[in-house]
C-alpha cells in the first residue's frame, strides 16, 4: 500500500512540474522520457501488433488457468493461425525480394544491352535505301505533283 501511495505522489509532482513549469530541465526530461519516447514507440506498432497484444496478454496474466479452461484445441488453432501468419510473412518477403530482383536484373541487362550496342567510331553508317514512290489505290488516275486546294 505504501508503494502505491509513494507512486501517486511520484506521478503528482511530476504532473505539476509539467503543468506550471514546463521550461524546467525537470519537467522536459519527464516530458521526453514519459511523452515523446512512448507516443513514438506507439506510432511503430501496426495492426497485427495490436491483435497479438489483445490475444497474448490475457493469456499472459491467467497462465495455467488460461490453458486449463479453453483447452489444447484452442491452442492448436492458434499454433495454426500464427504458422498462417508467419508463412504470409514469408510469402510477402519473397514477392518482395524477387520484385527487387527482378528490378536489379533489369538494369544489369539494360547496361549490359547499351554497352554491347556501342558502336566503334570506324564503324561506317549503312546508306539507307531511296524508296520508290507509291502508286495509288486507284490506278486510273495519276499521282498529283502537288496537293491542290479546292
Amino acid at each position: 500500500m505504501a508503494n502505491m501511495i509513494a507512486l501517486t505522489g511520484c506521478l503528482a509532482v511530476i504532473l505539476i512540474a509539467l503543468l506550471l513549469a514546463p521550461q524546467t530541465p525537470f519537467a522536459r526530461l519527464c516530458h521526453r522520457q514519459l511523452v515523446e519516447r512512448p507516443a513514438s514507440a506507439l506510432a511503430k506498432f501496426r495492426p497485427h501488433h495490436i491483435i497479438y497484444a489483445v490475444i497474448l496478454i490475457p493469456v499472459m496474466l491467467s497462465g495455467g488457468e488460461f490453458i486449463a479452461l479453453l483447452g489444447p484445441e484452442f491452442f492448436a488453432a492458434y499454433a495454426m493461425e500464427l504458422a498462417i501468419y508467419v508463412d504470409a510473412v514469408i510469402v510477402s518477403v519473397l514477392a518482395s525480394t524477387a520484385a527487387s530482383i527482378k528490378a536489379f536484373a533489369g538494369s544489369i541487362r539494360q547496361r549490359f544491352n547499351r554497352l554491347s550496342s556501342r558502336k566503334s567510331a570506324r564503324t561506317k553508317r549503312a546508306a539507307r535505301k531511296p524508296q520508290r514512290d507509291r502508286m495509288p489505290a486507284n490506278y486510273d488516275e495519276h499521282v498529283p505533283a502537288m496537293p491542290m486546294a479546292a
